[in-house]
């Protein structure tokens, strides 16, 4: 969802080179670009021009949706709106995963009032402070999603972590750093 030319899309088809990719953007000039580069790197993705609060896909078609540092952008109602299309698009045992900025809740005051210094009047980002207010195990829950199948954690960079502390994190001896300077990245979501 919100896709841009598909770039944050293209790591989920190296990781699973037989999936059927698709990615949706209301922008057309981003998806003819991501389509050519697709078609260039040999990549099998479908782009359509699509707003992503309401899909023309059927219901249960995905096992994974997606987005990444998407929902930011987006009035929190737009968010609620897009959840719920991906809860309808995701198969029984399908995931829904946002890549996104911590929420207020998850940094402590000062590195919130960094993030923060970043909406309306300092980087034109109108929607963001209200986004980073969020429950985002609320906004989840309130379109229909079990508490219990909800997720939020902090994924290491791995280019900057590096193979042995990535390997040390996903074999739980080692957490992720804060997340800042692209140490870590937010992820959170819901299983159907």
């Amino acid at each position: 969802m919100g896709c841009n030319t598909g770039k944050n899309l293209f790591p989920y088809l190296d990781v699973y080179p037989e999936a059927e990719a698709h990615g949706v953007d209301v922008g057309a000039p981003l998806l003819r670009f991501g389509h050519a580069v697709a078609s260039h790197e040999n990549r099998a993705v479908h782009f359509s021009q699509q707003d992503a609060e309401n899909l023309d896909f059927e219901d249960d078609s995905f096992d994974i949706v997606t987005s990444s540092f998407f929902l930011h952008e987006l009035p929190v109602k737009s968010t609620k709106a897009i959840f719920a299309e991906a809860k309808r698009v995701l198969k029984p045992g399908g995931l829904m995963v946002h890549m996104e900025l911590p929420p207020n809740s998850e940094v402590d005051p000062y590195y919130g009032f960094y993030l923060d210094w970043d909406t309306g009047p300092n980087n034109n980002e109108p929607f963001y402070a209200e986004f980073r207010n969020q429950d985002v195990i609320g906004l989840c829950q309130g379109v229909g999603f079990e508490a219990d199948k909800c997720i939020k954690l902090l994924i290491p960079n791995y280019s900057s972590f590096g193979p042995d502390n990535f390997k040390a994190f996903v074999d739980g001896e080692k957490d992720a750093p804060q997340h800042g300077n692209g140490a870590s990245w937010f992820i959170f979501g819901a299983w159907v």
